[in-house]
């Protein structure tokens, strides 16, 4: 405890002095650094490759093609230069073999897929459009901005001392859950859709608006007995689809691509 005490004033001024001057203002109090951000990151995603018994990684060199596609769609989503800490963050995928309906971001950037929710997406643009709401949950610093709120300094504090490593194995397991206090606000998951129409806008090639109809697909799939995980991991407003729909009138108002018959190609990797 005293060296949480000792410690507390000398992190709030290194916080207020290293606030990232380039940040995009998003109005929130978060006591992490960008550095803390891809710290944490790295952390969360080291212990997730760890656990194989919980999340069955897939190798990139073993499915090198599906790793290359989905990098493929994240660079061009990069290129735009809408994405906030696109050169900082390092913006690594994986996948894990699971029929989990889910995708997560940890911070910094590094970004899960389920491949249960490769069954449910029916082309590129959604897929995309997946991708590119995960992008921004990290862009925005989501996570971070919760755990500030909810946890705090001293969490903060334990697991970059290295005081607490079986706390990253609960926060990752709840990450991928969207539990104790890592699941995103109904504020969160309208901005996260914004910027993903916004970055997919910008690229000139994808509909933006088919993440709207990936969150419909999932609508209709939730039942008395059954929702989604990814339902659960991202809260899906009633009015989610008509607000993308003012979003791509502002951002674009163009119609794209789906890029239906290369997303089956790489949805039968895995088949």
């Amino acid at each position: 405890m005293k060296k949480l005490v000792l410690l507390l004033p000398v992190l709030l001024l290194f916080w207020a002095c290293e606030k990232d001057s380039n940040a995009p203002a998003d109005n929130s109090f978060n006591l992490f650094t960008v550095d803390d951000d891809i710290a944490l990151g790295q952390q969360l995603r080291d212990t997730i490759l760890n656990d194989p018994e919980h999340y069955s990684v897939l190798d990139s060199a073993e499915y090198t093609e599906a790793y290359q596609y989905l990098d493929s769609l994240k660079t061009l989503l990069l290129s735009t230069d809408q994405v906030a800490y696109n050169d900082r963050f390092e913006w690594q995928l994986f996948i894990i073999e699971d029929s989990t309906v889910n995708a997560f971001c940890a911070p910094g950037g590094y970004i899960f897929f389920y491949t249960g929710i490769f069954n449910v997406i029916e082309n590129e643009a959604q897929l995309t459009g997946i991708l590119a709401h995960e992008m921004a949950h990290a862009a925005r610093r989501h996570t971070t901005d919760n755990m500030t709120q909810t946890q705090g300094i001293a969490l903060l504090l334990n697991i970059l001392l290295g005081d607490e490593p079986s706390e990253l194995a609960v926060m990752a397991s709840n990450l991928a859950l969207g539990l104790e206090g890592l699941a995103f606000s109904r504020k969160q998951e309208y901005e996260a859709d914004e910027y993903a129409v916004k970055y997919m806008s910008a690229s000139g090639d994808w509909e933006p608006r088919a993440i709207g109809d990936f969150f419909d697909i999932l609508k209709e799939m939730q039942g008395e007995s059954y929702t989604p995980v990814f339902l659960s991991t991202h809260p899906s407003p009633e009015d989610r689809s008509e607000k993308i729909q003012e979003h791509w009138t502002t951002y674009s108002g163009k119609d794209g691509a789906y890029h239906t018959e290369r997303y089956l190609k790489f949805k039968a990797l895995f088949q």
